[in-house]
């Protein structure tokens, strides 16, 4: 099967893009704090063609038949869903997400009917690429007016070596529709990942987007939501972390486009033994954008000296008559409450234990899928006690 028409047009803008601005480094100001020189000294090669295809259509064929009808591939989009893909996730000043078409040539789409109601969650299961190579991964949610859908992806697989997963995922929220959406980044530890999650939340349209960034040698998500109509309302959580020598990266950019929209963000770090963390994140409230409420917060919690996380929380206002805040705080384990779990008789690994759990527990409890709550509480586990 060639490429359809107008994915090779979305190639050809794509490989434009990339030869403009190139791989981004230390001086690229939003990755100051992340490096791109490992995955570029592993010289990884793209998959091919045919293999892309096939790994789209077992993820497709993975798909709770009572949610199948919703999912499809690139092979047969009506030219409206075409359009959604690539109208979201900007490529200018994002070589990764240039990348990820430049190489693509399959992908999956969701496509919600205006007014459905989905009631089992789509789970899209993502195994870790082979040894040596670098893997795009493409999908679309569109849900239209008053619809609703809660999707799941996990990226995770065992063995050993470098390879690279360059994902991007747009969500489109029509005027109305409720979108709960959650991703489990939980690679390999020698692999690499970076992602994109695109979301634009029209009138009164409801998304929750949960982020797990816990697996990989070099992980980042690039998260850019879009309030763009009245009522717009956008709740972001995510955890991060892990130990050794695990880099997560989480960029987060909220951009308030229109009046009376709404916005929280409830981000954790819980780092050790070594491991780094990064967390940025912009709200940009735009002029014109009365009555917005917005919130961002960034928790993080170091297990020993040798976890380092870098936080910039950032508010961008134009306009009164906002309600805005934002903070970020940086700790370890409190050694009253550890001294209190211990004289109740708890030895040390199950007191910290409980209280790192603790720290997560509003994230962890919150994810839409209990399957997911117990391989985030099984990573936690592993960054306490290195198991």
């Amino acid at each position: 099967m060639s490429d359809q028409p107008w994915l090779a047009a979305l190639r050809a803008r794509a490989a434009e893009r990339f030869a403009a601005d190139g791989w981004p480094d230390r001086r690229t100001e939003h990755w100051k704090y992340t490096p791109v020189a490992p995955i570029e000294r592993a010289r990884l090669a793209p998959v091919d063609a045919a293999a892309q295809r096939a790994e789209v259509q077992a993820v497709r064929a993975a798909v709770a038949p009572e949610a199948a009808d919703f999912v499809r591939d690139f092979s047969d989009l009506p030219p409206a869903v075409q359009a959604g893909i690539g109208r979201v996730a900007a490529l200018e000043g994002h070589a990764f997400a240039a990348r990820n078409l430049l190489d693509l040539h399959d992908g999956l789409v969701i496509h919600v009917p205006r007014g459905v109601r989905v009631a089992a969650p789509i789970v899209l299961a993502w195994g870790t690429p082979a040894v040596g190579a670098a893997r795009p991964v493409r999908v679309l949610v569109l849900a239209e007016a008053q619809a609703e859908v809660t999707v799941i992806e996990r990226f995770d697989g065992d063995g050993e070596g470098a390879a690279l997963t360059n994902a991007v995922t747009e969500i489109i929220a029509r005027d109305g529709a409720q979108v709960r959406y959650a991703k489990a980044q939980l690679e390999r530890d020698g692999a690499f990942h970076v992602g994109r999650v695109a979301i634009e939340a029209g009138r009164d349209a409801r998304v929750e987007a949960h982020l797990l960034n816990l697996g990989g040698a070099l992980a980042r998500t690039e998260l850019d939501v879009a309030l763009v109509a009245p009522g717009a309302d956008v709740a972001l959580k995510g955890l991060f972390g892990g130990r050794g020598a695990r880099h997560q990266d989480q960029h987060v950019t909220v951009r308030h486009q229109s009046p009376r929209a709404t916005s929280d963000q409830d981000f954790r770090g819980v780092l050790a033994a070594g491991a780094r963390g990064v967390f940025t994140g912009l709200v940009h409230v735009a002029a014109g954008a009365h009555h917005t409420r917005a919130t961002q917060q960034n928790r993080n919690l170091l297990l020993d000296a040798g976890a380092h996380v870098d936080t910039r929380p950032q508010l961008e206002i134009h306009n009164d008559d906002v309600q805005c805040s934002h903070g970020a705080t940086t700790g370890r384990l409190d050694a009253t409450a550890l001294f209190y779990l211990r004289s109740r008789g708890l030895d040390a690994t199950t007191a910290r234990q409980l209280l790192t759990l603790a720290f997560a527990a509003e994230l962890t409890e919150a994810l839409p899928d209990e399957a997911l709550r117990a391989l985030a509480l099984d990573r936690l586990r592993d960054a306490i006690t290195g198991g």
